[in-house]
């Protein structure tokens, strides 16, 4: 169940930003999602994650296919894509670890680690994620992801989980 739930947190952050990123969300505050990041791959945006730990981040695996560590990074406490956040910072991976049974195909068991080249330092806008295993059909989840509209800000919308 706590890959369901991790599924459902990285879900909307690995859409690139097109049609199918969010809209008709809310506008996510400053700090409220601390655990999010961007992954960029040559500075562009093409997934979201959401740290680990203190040297790891959590993505699709879909998203690192036939990409390379040098050229891939996470950015963490960033609120928009287009604008520079004040805290935001760029961190270089270092390694990928792609879940071993991910298929490609169906894009099953699609997780994937990032290893970056040094630890990502917590603060009031930046942590790592809690979670616990959902026991209960009836959870619900909150999606995040950066929208579409404007200034491409970073969205949220509660909906409920389905296994």
């Amino acid at each position: 169940m706590k890959v369901a739930i991790v599924k459902a947190i990285i879900f909307i952050g690995c859409f690139f930003v097109s049609a199918l990123a969010i809209s008709q969300g809310d506008d996510a505050g400053e700090g409220e999602f601390p655990y999010i990041v961007s992954v960029t791959y040559n500075d562009e945006h093409i997934c979201g994650g959401f740290i680990y730990s203190n040297y790891f981040v959590l993505t699709a695996a879909s998203c690192l296919i036939g990409k390379s560590p040098w050229n891939t990074a996470v950015v963490i406490a960033q609120l928009s894509l287009i604008q520079p956040d004040v805290d935001e910072l760029r961190i270089q991976a270092l390694s990928f670890y792609i879940y071993p049974e991910y298929e490609e195909v169906y894009h099953t068991n699609d997780l994937a680690l990032i290893k970056v080249n040094q630890p990502i330092p917590y603060g009031p806008h930046v942590n790592f994620i809690y979670y616990e295993e959902a026991n209960d059909t009836d959870t619900s989840a909150t999606v995040m992801g950066w929208g579409a509209t404007q200034v491409f800000p970073f969205k949220q919308i509660n909906t409920s989980l389905i296994f």
